[in-house]
C-alpha cells in the first residue's frame, strides 16, 4: 500500500516540480518584447482575419490553429507580447509533461526485466527535464511565432502518442474504443497546426513498433488497420479540408527559388537555390542539430552556414560519413533487437527532420526551431547514456566508499543535471530580451552575415546611436551589395537628419537593386511631400499599400495626399485602411473620424471617435468632435455627456458651453441649461440664438415673466428676422 502511494505520489509531483521549475527559468521572458519576425508575422495574420468572427479562421487553412489563436489573443489583448508568451510557454511545459507520462507508460510496461524498464521513472524524469530545459530550446520557446507552428505540432503529436498508448493496453472494450476515437480526433485537428506534422503517423508506427510491440511482428500486425486508419484521418483533414495537394510539395529539376537578400545561401547572391544542392546541405544541418544538444555552446539564431559547392566537399562529405555511420550503428542494433530504444531514437530524430532535410529548397537553411519535435530523440537517448554513466560512476564510489544509499543518490544527479541546463536556459534567455542583444549576439558569432548587421544597425538606431548605426548598415551593405535594406536604412537615416539630398542618392542606388520594400517607398514618399512633390509622393504612397496591402502608415499618408487634392472620398477610404491595418494609432482614427463626420459617415467616425476616448481622452479635440458626432445623430445623451466633459475642462470656452446647453435643451433639462445660455448671452455676435434659447429655457423653469421681458428686449435690438420670429412665436406660447 505505502509502495503504491509512493508511486502515485511521484507521478503527480514529478511534473508539478518539473512545470514549476521551467517556469521559473523563463519567467523574465513572459515581460520580453516581439523579436524579429515575431511582430510582423502576428500582426499580418492578425490583419487578415480580426475583421471576422472569433472563430472564422477554424478549419480555413492549413495553420488554423495558430492563427485563430492569435485571432482569440488579439481580439481580448490586442498585440501585447505578454499574453502570446504565456501560451506559448505553456505549449512547451504542457509538452513537456506528456513527454513524461508517455515514457512512463511505455518504459513502465516493456515486457523485459530491462534497464529501460527498472529506470522507467529516472528516463522519463530526465528526458522530460531536458526538453524543457535544454539551451538549445530557447531557440524555440522565446521566438513565438514559430513556438507557436512547433510546438502546436510537438503538442498534438504527444497527446496522440500517449492516448494511443493507453488505449492498446485498455482492457474494457468501451474505454479502448474511447481513447482511440480522442486519439483520432486529435489527429484530425492537428492537421492545422504545421505542414511538418505529415509525420505524425509515421511516428505512432515507430512508437508501436519499437515501445509496445518491442519487435514482435505478430504483436504489430494487430493495429495495422488502426495505423492505416491514423494515415487516412490525417491526410484526409489535409488534403479535403485544407485543400492540400502532396504533388504541391514535389519538387523538380527546375524548382529554383531565389537566396533571401542578406542571407545568402549560395556561392553569389544572384545564384539559385536549387533542390540537388540544398538537399547535399542537409547533411550538416542534421549533424548541427545533433552536435547541439550534446554540445551546446556557442548556440546562435543566425548561423553563417551555406550550400556545399558539391557532394565531395568536405561540408557536405564528412557530415554525410557521420550521418551514415550513425544509421549503420542503428541497422546493426535493430538486427540483433529488433526492439531496441537506440533505434528507436535514431529512427525519431531522421523521421521528424525529414519534411525540412529533403530536396524541397529553402531559403533558410539551418534553424535550430527546426528540431524541437527531432529532439525528443536525441534527449532521450542523452538520458539513456547519462543514467548509465551516473550507475556506472556511483557503483564505482559505491564500491571504494562502501556506500549503501546508491537508489537516494540516483535522483540527485538527474536533478542536477536538469538545474544546470536550466541555469543555462536562463543565461541564453537574456538574449532575447532585446532586438540589440538579439542582434549583437549574431554579429559576435557569425560576423560574415549581412542580415546581422543590418538588423543590429537598427537597433543601435533605435537606441541613439546614429553612428554605430551607420557603421554597421555600411558593413552590411558591403558584405551583401544586392542587399537593399541597409541601403534604404540608411537614406532613411539621413532624411531624418534632413540631408534630403543623400538620402534621395541612397534611395537611388535602393530602387537600381530592384528589391521591392514597402518601408522605402513609404519612406520616399515622406520625402518627396516634404519636397512638395504631391504627385510622386503619391505614386511612391500607392506602391508602398500594392506591396503591403495593410500597412497603415502608408494609407494614412496616401489619404492626407488625397486631402491635398480635394479628392474627399478616396482619402476617407485610406483612412478606414490605415485604422484597419498593421499599426493603427490614434491619429489615424483622428483623421478618419474627422472627414466622416464631415461626409456625414456618422457611425463609422463614433467608432473611432470611442477608440481614441478610451485610450487618451485628451487627444487634440477628439471629445468635442465626439459630442459634435453624436449630437449630429440626435443622441443628445450621449452628446451632453460628451460636451459636458469638454466644458468642464474649460469652463471659460463658450463654445463649449453654447454645444453644451443646447443638447441639454434637447433633453428638456432647462434648469442645467438656463445658466449655460445665460453664459453665452455676453457673445451676441458668434451666438445671436443664445438669448432666445435661455428665454426658452426660463420659460420652461417657470420664470415667464423674465423670459417675456428678455424676449421683448431683445426684440427692440435684433434686426435678424429667423430671430426676430423665434422671439413672436415664444411671446405667443406664453401669452
Amino acid at each position: 500500500m505505502q509502495n503504491n502511494t509512493f508511486a502515485l505520489l511521484k507521478k503527480t509531483l514529478t511534473p508539478a516540480i518539473l512545470s514549476l521549475t521551467t517556469i521559473l527559468f523563463y519567467l523574465p521572458t513572459l515581460w520580453y518584447n516581439f523579436i524579429f519576425d515575431d511582430f510582423p508575422t502576428i500582426t499580418k495574420n492578425i490583419h487578415i482575419i480580426k475583421k471576422g468572427k472569433m472563430f472564422d479562421q477554424l478549419f480555413a487553412n492549413n495553420r488554423w490553429i495558430t492563427r485563430s489563436m492569435n485571432r482569440i489573443l488579439y481580439n481580448f489583448w490586442q498585440a501585447i507580447p505578454f499574453y502570446y508568451r504565456i501560451i506559448t510557454l505553456s505549449i512547451h511545459i504542457i509538452s513537456g509533461i506528456l513527454i513524461f507520462f508517455f515514457l512512463l507508460n511505455i518504459l513502465s510496461n516493456l515486457k523485459k526485466q530491462n534497464f529501460l524498464k527498472n529506470n522507467a521513472y529516472l528516463i522519463s524524469t530526465l528526458t522530460s527535464g531536458l526538453f524543457l530545459l535544454h539551451p538549445v530550446q530557447t531557440q524555440t520557446v522565446p521566438y513565438i511565432t514559430q513556438m507557436q507552428l512547433e510546438g502546436t505540432v510537438v503538442l498534438f503529436t504527444f497527446a496522440v502518442l500517449l492516448l494511443f498508448t493507453y488505449a492498446t493496453r485498455a482492457k474494457n472494450l468501451l474505454l479502448k474504443i474511447s481513447l482511440y476515437f480522442a486519439a483520432y480526433s486529435l489527429t484530425f485537428l492537428a492537421a492545422g497546426t504545421k505542414e511538418i506534422i505529415v509525420v505524425l503517423p509515421i511516428l505512432i508506427v515507430l512508437s508501436d513498433w519499437f515501445l509496445i510491440s518491442q519487435g514482435d511482428w505478430r504483436s504489430f500486425v494487430k493495429r495495422i488497420p488502426i495505423h492505416a486508419l491514423f494515415f487516412a484521418v490525417l491526410f484526409g483533414s489535409i488534403i479535403n479540408l485544407l485543400n492540400w495537394h502532396p504533388t504541391d510539395y514535389i519538387p523538380t529539376a527546375k524548382t529554383a527559388i531565389a537566396n533571401n537578400r542578406g542571407n545568402v545561401l549560395t556561392a553569389s547572391p544572384k545564384e539559385k537555390i536549387t533542390p540537388a544542392p540544398f538537399f547535399i546541405s542537409q547533411f550538416q544541418v542534421m549533424v548541427h542539430y545533433i552536435h547541439m544538444y550534446f554540445w551546446p555552446f556557442n548556440i546562435c539564431f543566425d548561423y553563417e552556414m551555406k550550400i556545399p559547392p558539391s557532394f565531395w566537399h568536405k561540408d557536405s562529405l564528412i557530415p554525410f560519413l557521420i550521418l551514415l555511420s550513425i544509421l549503420l550503428i542503428a541497422l546493426i542494433l535493430f538486427i540483433r533487437d529488433q526492439g531496441n530504444l537506440v533505434t528507436f531514437c535514431v529512427g525519431w530524430f531522421f523521421i521528424s527532420v525529414l519534411p525540412r532535410a529533403s530536396f524541397y529548397p529553402s531559403t533558410e537553411l539551418v534553424c535550430d526551431y527546426k528540431a524541437y519535435i527531432a529532439s525528443f530523440g536525441i534527449l532521450l537517448f542523452i538520458s539513456i547514456f547519462a543514467l548509465i554513466t551516473i550507475q556506472m560512476l556511483y557503483q564505482t564510489i559505491e564500491k571504494a566508499l562502501k556506500l549503501k544509499t546508491y537508489f537516494d543518490h540516483q535522483i540527485v544527479f538527474i536533478l542536477l543535471i536538469i538545474l544546470i541546463s536550466g541555469y543555462s536556459t536562463k543565461i541564453r534567455n537574456t538574449v532575447w530580451s532585446s532586438e540589440l542583444l538579439f542582434w549583437e549576439d549574431v554579429v559576435k558569432k557569425n560576423p560574415n552575415k549581412a542580415r546581422g548587421y543590418n538588423n543590429y544597425a537598427v537597433s543601435l538606431s533605435e537606441i541613439g546611436d546614429k553612428e554605430g548605426a551607420i557603421e554597421n548598415y555600411q558593413k552590411s551593405s558591403a558584405i551583401d551589395p544586392t542587399y537593399a535594406e541597409p541601403v534604404i536604412n540608411l537614406a532613411f537615416h539621413y532624411q531624418m537628419q534632413g540631408k534630403k539630398d543623400q538620402a534621395m542618392e541612397y534611395y537611388k542606388k535602393a530602387l537600381n537593386l530592384n528589391e521591392m520594400h514597402p518601408e522605402m517607398y513609404h519612406n520616399l514618399g515622406i520625402l518627396n511631400l516634404q519636397k512638395n512633390h504631391i504627385s510622386q509622393a503619391e505614386f511612391c504612397f500607392k506602391t508602398a499599400v500594392k506591396l503591403r496591402p495593410y500597412y497603415s502608415r502608408s494609407h494614412s499618408s496616401l489619404a492626407y495626399v488625397y486631402q491635398q487634392q480635394k479628392n474627399t472620398e478616396k482619402a476617407f477610404y485610406h483612412y478606414k485602411q490605415a485604422i484597419e491595418g498593421d499599426l493603427p494609432n490614434t491619429e489615424h482614427h483622428y483623421q478618419y473620424a474627422s472627414l466622416g463626420l464631415k461626409l456625414g459617415q456618422l457611425d463609422e467616425a463614433l467608432k473611432s471617435l470611442e477608440k481614441i476616448k478610451q485610450t487618451n481622452s485628451n487627444y487634440k479635440d477628439s471629445t468635442f468632435l465626439l459630442a459634435s458626432g453624436y449630437y449630429q445623430k440626435r443622441d443628445y445623451a450621449q452628446a451632453a455627456k460628451n460636451f459636458e466633459i469638454v466644458y468642464n475642462k474649460n469652463p471659460k470656452q463658450i463654445v463649449a458651453a453654447y454645444n453644451y446647453a443646447q443638447s441639454l435643451m434637447n433633453l428638456s433639462e432647462h434648469k442645467k441649461a438656463e445658466p449655460l445660455f445665460k453664459k453665452c448671452k455676453e457673445d451676441t455676435n458668434r451666438f445671436p440664438f443664445a438669448n432666445l434659447h435661455h428665454a426658452k429655457c426660463l420659460a420652461a423653469i417657470g420664470k415667464k415673466q423674465e423670459a417675456t421681458n428678455n424676449l421683448r428686449d431683445l426684440m427692440g435690438k435684433t434686426t435678424n428676422v429667423a430671430l426676430l420670429e423665434g422671439c413672436k412665436n415664444l411671446l405667443r406660447e406664453l401669452a
